[in-house]
């Protein structure tokens, strides 16, 4: 890969014209040329004075200069104990990254992370659904219960009228005619 102290011709940010502009560079990789010169990855990147474009320069041969040597420092960098991101150099603008010894164990490790991470938010996912699913069922369930309750109220106290139309009847007393219709009005419900 040859590399020159050019100015970029984009009007993208600076991160996206190295992403553009090299293949081969990642997001991240970009994002860390830009940490280690100390300029502003969002900076438009044909704005940049020559100061700042040598800046950018040094920090890419610098980078690139690892790769050719092979001096490498796989990592993976982790956001709220998961894995974020992972490259064969050092990432210096993460504060929590864990080197491993060769990139292979650095991928191994990342994607099993990842996986694990990934089982356990879909199962946690279908846990959810599964209550969730079981609290609208249950709230139904009240619902019913509640207008059955009501429903059983009415027909109690229908009852107990029935009854006490029977106890009056049985102690042959004539039955008040005001009791008589109410009693008469609640049967027909």
């Amino acid at each position: 890969m040859n590399v020159s102290a050019h100015r970029f011709l984009y009007a993208l940010s600076l991160s996206k014209a190295l992403c553009q502009t090299y293949t081969g560079i990642s997001t991240c990789i970009a994002e860390e040329v830009c940490f280690r010169s100390g300029i502003d990855s969002n900076k438009p990147a044909n704005c940049l004075s020559d100061e700042e474009s040598r800046l950018i320069y040094n920090a890419f041969d610098g980078i690139i200069s690892d790769v050719k040597n092979k001096t490498y420092s796989p990592n993976i960098v982790y956001d709220n104990g998961n894995p974020s991101d992972f490259a064969a150099v050092q990432l210096t603008m993460y504060d929590n990254s864990t080197p491993y010894d060769s990139i292979s164990r650095c991928l191994i490790a990342y994607y099993h992370e990842k996986e694990v991470r990934t089982r356990i938010h879909q199962k946690s996912t279908d846990i959810r659904r599964i209550v969730t699913t079981h609290l609208e069922r249950s709230y139904k369930k009240l619902d019913i219960q509640e207008k059955q309750l009501k429903d059983t109220e009415n027909v109690t106290s229908t009852a107990y009228m029935a009854s006490l139309l029977i106890l009056m009847a049985m102690e042959l007393k004539p039955v008040p005619s005001s009791l008589m219709r109410s009693t008469t009005i609640l049967m027909r419900r």
